[in-house]
C-alpha cells in the first residue's frame, strides 16, 4: 500500500493559497485559517484578498466567544481602502456601518442582513459616502426607511433589496392589501425610472 505523500502548506504558491482562502468566508480566514502557518498568514494580509468580504457567523457556534463587530473590522482594514463588496449577516450596527462606509468609499455592493435597529438617518448617512454603490440589500426590522433619501444618496444605485421582517401599516399610508414596497414603487416613480 502507497503511502500519501503529504504536502507540506508552507511551499504553496502564493497564488493556489489565495485561490483557497478565497474559497472561505472572513470569519473563517479570520479566526482560523490566517493561524495554519507563516506563507498563509502572509497571503491573509494581503489587501487583494478583502476586495469582496462576506461575513456569516456560523450558526453552531457560541457567538458570545467571539466579537464579531471587531472582526469585522479588522476584515475591513486588511482591504486598505479597496473593499469593493460586503455582505455581512448577523450582527450590524449603526457604528458598524459607520465604520465600514468612512473606510470603503469604492464600495459598490453592500449587504446588511439581520440588522441590529439603529437610526434611520444611520443607514442614509452611511450610504451617502458611498458615490459607486450599484447594489444594496437590507434586511431590517424598524417601521420606516428613508427610501427617497437612500435613492438621491445612490445615483449608480441599480439594485435595491429590502427584506421587511415586521412593519406597522398605517391606513393613511398603506392599502390593508398594499405591502410598503408597493406603496415605495407607486410613489416613487421618477426615481425608478431614472434608476433602471
Amino acid at each position: 500500500m502507497k503511502r500519501k505523500k503529504q504536502i507540506n502548506l508552507e511551499e504553496l504558491p502564493p497564488e493556489l493559497t489565495s485561490s483557497i482562502l478565497l474559497r472561505l468566508g472572513a470569519f473563517e480566514i479570520l479566526e482560523t485559517a490566517q493561524k495554519v502557518c507563516r506563507s498563509w498568514r502572509r497571503v491573509c494580509k494581503d489587501p487583494s484578498m478583502w476586495r469582496k468580504i462576506n461575513i456569516q457567523i456560523p450558526r453552531n457556534i457560541e457567538t458570545l466567544k467571539y466579537d464579531t463587530e471587531v472582526i469585522c473590522r479588522n476584515a475591513v482594514d486588511r482591504s486598505q481602502g479597496g473593499l469593493l463588496e460586503i455582505d455581512i449577516d448577523g450582527f450590524v450596527t449603526g457604528s458598524l456601518l459607520t465604520y465600514i462606509t468612512d473606510r470603503s468609499s469604492y464600495l459598490r455592493s453592500l449587504g446588511l442582513q439581520v440588522c441590529y435597529p439603529m437610526k434611520r438617518k444611520v443607514l442614509v448617512n452611511a450610504v451617502s459616502k458611498l458615490p459607486l454603490l450599484e447594489e444594496l440589500e437590507v434586511s431590517y426590522s424598524w417601521t420606516k426607511l428613508n427610501l427617497k433619501a437612500i435613492g438621491y444618496s445612490c445615483p449608480h444605485l441599480k439594485t435595491l433589496k429590502l427584506n421587511c421582517s415586521s412593519y406597522e401599516r398605517s391606513r393613511r399610508k398603506f392599502d390593508a392589501d398594499t405591502p410598503p414596497p408597493a406603496y415605495w414603487e407607486q410613489t416613487n416613480k421618477h426615481w425608478l425610472r431614472r434608476h433602471s
